[in-house]
């Protein structure tokens, strides 16, 4: 077996003149080519394609902040004597709770 590698290492070598290592290395990385940068355009493309989900999930993160913050805010801030922020904070941990469970669904 070590023969039958070697030799393979040896024809590699004198087919691509590199190092006997990339052997080893899948096939679509094994090419003495150089790889085409990205145009302008698939890069926007690119951009766009990751920003969506971010911008989803930062509305609906926010809103249910908003919403949760100020219902606690009118019962248990108005009951147990709680601050705005408080009643914002917990808002905030409803929020963040909630965004585990929603962010798949929005990606």
């Amino acid at each position: 077996h070590a023969r039958a590698m070697s030799a393979i290492a040896r024809r590699l070598v004198l087919r691509t003149g590199r190092a006997a290592t990339s052997c080893c290395r899948p096939r679509f990385m094994c090419t003495d080519q150089e790889a085409i940068p990205p145009s302008r355009r698939q890069l926007s493309k690119l951009a766009l394609a990751s920003a969506i989900p971010f911008v989803g999930f930062g509305i609906a993160d926010n809103g249910i902040m908003i919403l949760a913050g100020d219902k606690i805010d009118l019962t248990l801030g108005e009951k147990l004597g709680w601050s705005t922020l408080a009643a914002a904070g917990f808002g905030n941990t409803i929020s963040d709770v909630a965004g585990l469970w929603i962010g798949e669904y929005i990606e």
